[in-house]
């Protein structure tokens, strides 16, 4: 067995084992010597274990086997121009059974496939012949029965629109074993999209003590009939209405005919030529293409909107004969995208959440002032940055927050605060707080805190949210790649953020069985128990009534004036027939339910007969996507809407704001409004700046407004419609909203500066022209922004000052399509309104090579050592020769084993200085445990009874050397004396006790005998004759003796204790007998 150390520098760690040996010999001198040396190897060992582990102390074992790595590609352009004679992967497949069919157990073979994305399809895996060198067979498995080959090879998710080699290239390094020799086998045409293939094989071969070729197969094909639109150029920036310049570039590889559409907003129009070589079509322009760029010039009248988005679009003519290959190839690259932006007009976008036809008087009023009023319902919200940028303010009429969704209000916001555009909030029964705004991106930007005033008392609410979490909620929704559980898991926590903090939450999730994920507590940290419901992941059946139960546990002792339950379920539940009788009891408890059922096998029938008894509300959600909708509006059921309806007139408040600039002072009342709070005059450390020029006679905010980034907000908490009745006939309505809609939209930029953005290579560079109100240039300005992707994603960007009055900065775009930049320029210390320009990053960088680019696989074979094989010549590759190839050395690190030894010693260690196990050995205590177990085990009541027996036998009985030792019959004889001795004894004293004379005794008595009972062998009750005496020879009767007079008690001892006088009595006494 052969060790390696890591970092053997730790090892000269040891060289402390001298001092330490050497202090243990000095301070254990009083220990046996075989624990003191014990305890000093221990103490050796232990220190030995630490340095090894650190010097990180490896096992070096040698293989022989093989690993190699198929890393292919899947991408569009290989599966669309490599064709011919077979789609290229069907030539892979062949080449992969002809090349590695037949490995050996030491051989392995993983596959990895890509195209934007990278897939692991196989781990490395032996083949099932015989090994390839002498040693012990393998312990890994054998093959699946169906053979890698067969497997399908897509990404997940797919992205055949982009291919990046070097994730893949990664991928596979890293599967290849650390005992295993490794090779990677690279099919692709070579074609990358992201990031550099060349630089990481270089990389990974750098970083690697051992040899990791790359092998390259290339996928060749050389499109030669193809069409591509490879850009439209349009103005950055253009007046409404002008008509601009476009240019359009295709590339073809033959002559071919065809018709160049274009596109405004998805409408088409008709084209000017502005060239002469190509005739003109109202809709269209026929174009002749030649072999190689073409460039078509064209002029298109702009509309009076803000964003125009343009699309060139070429279609190639059809072939007239059917034999002829056709002039195109792929139709995807056949469109290029761009858009233009016009300087602001001042278009309004109002979103009308109300149904109430009187809602429609303010977009009147608006419009008879001048302004360009789009209405559209929360729903019909822009769906992305660009096209919010063709309005200067947004308007949300009494719209809910969820109608909207999370998505669009975060572009919503940065709207306001990035780009510089206006947002008014107008209150009413939807909005603010009672909208449920609370915890969305907006809710920041607002200048009022939507909590409900500090006087105000609301009793807390307590909800228990129960949860499905079986396996169905794992099916994906509406073919996307998010699950019905996620969305459910979205909505649930979005319900719980809208709660106040003294509310009480609950979540229980439920499928087989029922687990609490949250007890129902205070909401005093929303976005914990947020985190809580986003983790939940399906699996396993649906149980809902134990759930139920708890939920009924949790809500029936707490302290709430409301007690709801909401349960959403997408099955049918065990056991459902015991669901109406708890709906029944949760009833009976003030507890109310609200069902909400998913999809088309939900148990709807009984969902809703639960809610129904339970006097909640019942939701059908056929669209997962609508969820969090429906459990806000499930939430809302806890408590009432935080509006106030009732008569109040507002109080105007002398701030200067130009909304309520020259209003006149007869206002009329208000008839309701939602209650907000006023923000604090800090926070953060920072003033806020809030304006507060209309205030409730009590002190709520009426109208509130501040900066909120580049952009300004208004919050006006009443309505303009239903509560603002009396408005509408005052003089001042009209004055007021058009007052405040103008001061808070954005301001017209087209004076301050200039942005052009243009496409470098893989990078797009930003150029921004400043100039002051005179014309000069604006120089020393510090600008910077962001360039916004259309999923939201964004890239910063710094801009550095190249001319007089030009600034640049550059960015790297993430991915293809409509980029929004925004650069905000600050001059000193004033801030100038932020610049807003465009473009399009094309989609289809994929299919606009039409050649294999062999030259990046040829370099990534030279940099790794690798091979450039011929996918024709699979016999050619051989993949698994061992020729002139090192055996592998595998490290197994050994630290795992050590702590675990180190933890032993270390418990010895301390134990061998704690402990004298020394003791536990030695002779000398080994022989005195002997005789303490002798004493403890002999008899001590029976030594007792000995003793006592001599004593009394040496009082009774002189001292004769020639007694024998007593049998049976004289220990009886003495018992019986001793018997009637006492007998007379105690006659005796009672005889004295009743009488002074003595009277004669009886008949027959014979005085006890206190001579020795071994020297007379006649009987005390009658007389008796020996052998040699004659009959008529008898002895004479004993003298009877008076019995004596009972013993005078002694005299006490002085100084002696009651106890000590009776033991003192009981040895008297003792003796006596």
């Amino acid at each position: 067995m052969n060790f390696a150390f890591l970092n053997p520098t730790w090892l000269w760690l040891t060289l402390i084992l001298v001092p330490c040996v050497l202090i243990a010999l000095l301070f254990f001198r009083s220990m046996s010597p075989a624990r003191r040396f014990s305890a000093i190897l221990l103490r050796v060992g232990l220190i030995a274990l630490l340095a090894a582990m650190l010097a990180g102390i490896s096992n070096i074992r040698t293989s022989n086997r093989a690993a190699v790595v198929a890393v292919i590609d899947v991408s569009g352009s290989v599966r669309a121009f490599a064709t011919d004679p077979k789609p290229a992967l069907d030539r892979v497949r062949d080449y992969l059974r002809s090349a590695a069919g037949n490995r050996s157990r030491e051989d392995l073979l993983g596959i990895v496939v890509f195209d934007g994305t990278t897939t692991a399809i196989a781990a490395p895996q032996p083949g099932t012949g015989k090994p390839a060198s002498s040693s012990a067979p393998s312990t890994q498995p054998l093959d699946q029965p169906t053979d890698l080959t067969d497997r399908t090879w897509e990404t997940t998710p797919p992205n055949p629109e982009a291919t990046d080699i070097a994730a893949a290239i990664r991928l596979a390094a890293a599967m290849i074993p650390p005992d295993a020799s490794g090779r990677l086998l690279l099919f692709s045409d070579g074609n990358q999209t992201n990031a550099d293939a060349v630089a990481v094989a270089r990389s990974i071969t750098g970083a690697t003590t051992r040899p990791l070729p790359i092998d390259v197969v290339p996928i060749r094909y050389n499109v030669q009939r193809e069409i591509i639109v490879e850009s439209l150029d349009a103005p950055a920036r253009a007046a409404a209405g002008a008509i601009v310049e476009l240019r359009v570039n295709i590339r073809s590889t033959t002559q071919a005919t065809g018709t160049l559409r274009l596109l405004i907003n998805n409408e088409e129009v008709p084209t000017a030529a502005l060239s002469t070589t190509s005739p003109r079509t109202p809709l269209g322009q026929r174009v002749t293409l030649n072999p190689g760029l073409n460039t078509v010039v064209l002029a298109a009248p702009l509309d009076m909107g803000r964003v125009h988005r343009l699309e060139a679009l070429f279609e190639p003519d059809a072939s007239t004969n059917p034999a002829a290959a056709p002039a195109d190839t792929i139709a995807l690259n056949n469109r290029a995208q761009a858009f233009t932006i016009t300087p602001g007009t001042g278009d309004i976008l109002i979103v009308d959440g109300t149904t109430d036809p009187a809602a429609a008087f303010l977009h009147a009023t608006l419009k008879q002032q001048g302004l360009s009023v789009d209405v559209v319902t929360p729903e019909g919200f822009p769906q992305d940055l660009l096209k919010l940028q063709a309005y200067d303010a947004v308007i949300l009429q009494n719209a809910q927050a969820d109608a909207i969704g999370p998505q669009r209000l975060e572009s919503l916001q940065r709207y306001v605060t990035d780009f510089g555009g206006g947002l008014i909030m107008i209150g009413g029964p939807d909005s603010f707080g009672a909208g449920a705004w609370r915890s969305t991106p907006i809710e920041p930007i607002l200048p009022v805190k939507l909590d409900l005033p500090e006087q105000m008392i609301v009793p807390p609410a307590a909800v228990v949210i129960v949860m499905d979490t079986s396996g169905s909620m794992g099916w994906s929704v509406m073919g996307s790649a998010r699950t019905q559980q996620e969305v459910a898991n979205e909505g649930a926590a979005l319900a719980v953020r809208t709660l106040f903090k003294d509310d009480l939450i609950g979540v229980i999730e439920f499928n087989s069985s029922a687990r609490t994920v949250v007890p129902l507590s205070k909401n005093t940290d929303p976005e914990s128990t947020a985190r809580a419901i986003l983790a939940l992941s399906p699996g396993g059946g649906t149980n809902l009534p134990p759930a139920l139960d708890q939920a009924f546990a949790q809500l029936r002792d707490a302290r709430a004036q409301v007690k709801h339950v909401i349960v959403l379920s997408d099955g049918m539940s065990q056991r459902k027939e015991a669901l109406p009788a708890l709906a029944r009891s949760m009833k009976a408890a003030d507890i109310t339910l609200t069902t909400i059922a998913v999809g088309d096998r939900a148990d709807t029938e009984m969902l809703e007969r639960i809610a129904d008894i339970g006097g909640g509300a019942y939701y059908r959600v056929t669209d997962p996507n609508t969820l969090p909708r429906v459990f806000l509006r499930a939430i809302k059921v806890v408590r009432q809407p935080m509006i106030r309806e009732e008569p109040f007139t507002p109080v105007l408040q002398t701030t200067g704001s130009p909304s309520t600039l020259g209003l006149p002072a007869n206002i009329p009342p208000l008839n309701g409004l939602v209650l907000t709070q006023p923000r604090p005059p800090m926070e953060n450390n920072l003033p806020t700046g809030v304006s507060y020029p209309m205030l409730t006679p009590t002190g709520e905010p009426v109208l509130a407004i501040w900066q909120a980034g580049l952009g300004q907000v208004a919050a006006f908490t009443s309505d303009a419609h239903k509560w603002a009745e009396p408005w509408r006939t005052w003089p001042g309505y009209t004055q007021f909203w058009t007052q405040l809609t103008r001061s808070v939209a954005r301001p017209d930029v087209s004076r301050s500066g200039e942005l052009a953005l243009r496409r470098e290579g893989d990078s797009v560079v930003a150029t921004l022209e400043l100039a002051d109100a005179e014309g000069k240039p604006r120089d020393g300005v510090l600008a910077a922004g962001f360039a916004y992707a259309p999923d939201g994603q964004r890239a910063p960007i710094t801009m550095s000052q190249v001319g007089p009055g030009l600034y640049e900065g550059r960015f790297t775009p993430p991915s293809s399509g409509n980029f929004v930049v925004t650069i905000s320029p600050q001059d000193k210390s004033q801030r100038l309104p932020p610049i807003v320009g465009g473009l399009v990053v094309p989609s289809g960088p994929e299919y606009r090579a039409l050649s294999s680019d062999e030259t990046v696989l040829n370099q990534i074979a030279r940099v790794t050592n690798g091979r450039v094989l011929d996918l024709t010549t699979p016999e050619a590759a051989n993949l698994y020769s061992r020729a002139g190839q090192k055996p592998t050395q595998a490290r197994l690190p050994l630290w795992p084993v050590l702590i675990l030894w180190a933890v032993g010693v270390l418990i010895a260690d301390i134990a061998t200085r704690r402990i004298a196990w020394d003791r536990l050995v030695s002779r000398k205590f080994g022989a005195s445990l002997l005789r303490e177990a002798a004493a403890v085990t002999s008899d001590r009541s029976q030594q007792a009874a000995k003793t006592i027996g001599k004593l009394r036998q040496r009082d009774l009985t002189p001292a004769d050397p020639s007694d024998k030792a007593l049998g049976e019959a004289d220990a009886q004889r003495v018992i019986d004396e001793a018997r009637a001795r006492r007998r007379a004894e105690r006659q005796a004293r009672q005889q004295s006790a009743g009488s002074t004379t003595a009277e004669a005794a009886p008949p027959g008595f014979v005085a006890p005998v206190m001579g020795n009972a071994r020297q007379s062998n006649t009987n005390t009750s009658a007389p008796s004759t020996t052998p040699n005496t004659p009959p008529s020879q008898t002895t004479s009767k004993p003298e009877i003796k008076p019995p004596a007079a009972p013993k005078a008690p002694p005299a006490p001892i002085e100084g002696e204790s009651p106890l000590q006088a009776a033991k003192r009595k009981a040895r008297e006494r003792l003796s006596g007998e």
